[in-house]
């Protein structure tokens, strides 16, 4: 989703004939209802800019971390990419190599291959990332191309750290896991199967620079099933904050309102809609519009905006 609210989709085939890949783009606008071609050029690495519509060749990986061979043959799978709040991507190769962007300079890095666990080197060909609320992200990886054995797999942007693993992770490949950042900061985690974990980070306090900030509130006194309106500093917070692959992509990016009432601390969730902006960054500001929910209770509330699991400071509030 662009910042104006279009929709880019982008895709690519692999003629083996030929040993070529051929690339085709499109951007769906909402509001006319059309679509405009944006094919991008040949190459491995690209950048769309959304206010020019133009694209620029952009720089190539300093690693090799899609598991393709010159021959067209591998399995072409690669693992998830993570924007940090520090700023850096961490991009999870599915050939044990891995690396960082750096979205101001624009240039690749190296980072440390996967760890070798048993003798074996973990990679993600296929997988999920998330990005926890205190900087850190969380990966699933396992050893070889689909095999099982799966380990999860801090980056605190210097090292990857073991932590603990769900109960079927020794009979599951990373590409049988996804993940759900929560509002809650936790990690809903499946994996194809009837279970389901979730995942409570050692450490829950969140970056400072990625708590998001309500500036107003339309009305502070709430009617059952109304509708009004917030604005907030980091909308959208700082990320799209979860990935897999190349497949399932769970972007948290948008608005949770969350009203806790002050007697008992039981939490409703409003349906928010008519964002202003989707786009990401510390210095963005936006509009959403939230609709309390007709079954709340009464009285004093405090009301919150989440952001990639990040609750901002609290409002106070009456329901009505």
């Amino acid at each position: 989703v662009l910042p104006d609210g279009r929709v880019m989709i982008e895709g690519g085939e692999y003629i083996s004939n030929s040993a070529v890949w051929t690339t085709q783009g499109a951007v769906y606008n909402p509001v006319t209802n059309t679509w405009a071609s944006v094919t991008p050029p040949a190459g491995w690495s690209t950048i769309y800019t959304p206010s020019t519509g133009q694209w620029t060749l952009g720089p190539n990986t300093a690693n090799k971390t899609c598991d393709i061979n010159p021959d067209g043959s591998g399995s072409h799978e690669n693992g998830p990419a993570i924007l940090r709040y520090d700023g850096n991507v961490i991009a999870i190769g599915g050939t044990g190599h891995n690396d960082i962007y750096n979205q101001t300079t624009k240039t690749w890095t190296a980072a440390p291959d996967s760890p070798i666990v048993g003798g074996l080197q973990l990679d993600s060909a296929d997988g999920p990332g998330v990005l926890l609320p205190n900087g850190n992200a969380l990966f699933v990886m396992s050893p070889g191309i689909f095999q099982t054995g799966s380990h999860m797999i801090e980056w605190d942007g210097t090292r990857f750290t073991e932590v603990a693993a769900p109960p079927r992770a020794a009979t599951n490949s990373s590409y049988h896991q996804n993940f759900m950042l929560l509002p809650t900061g936790e990690v809903l985690l499946t994996d194809f199967s009837n279970d389901i974990e979730l995942y409570r980070p050692t450490v829950r306090t969140p970056v400072s620079v990625a708590v998001p900030v309500i500036n107003s509130v339309s009305n502070l006194t709430l009617v059952h099933g109304n509708t009004f309106s917030l604005t907030a500093q980091r909308l959208n917070g700082l990320s799209e904050a979860v990935a897999y692959g190349d497949d399932n992509q769970p972007a948290t990016n948008y608005p949770i309102v969350r009203i806790t009432m002050t007697s008992n601390n039981h939490v409703f969730y409003a349906r928010t809609f008519g964002h202003s902006t989707r786009a990401i960054g510390p210095s963005v500001t936006g509009m959403t519009s939230f609709t309390v929910p007709a079954g709340i209770e009464r009285g004093s509330a405090r009301l919150q905006l989440v952001a990639n699991g990040i609750p901002s400071a609290a409002v106070n509030v009456t329901i009505q």
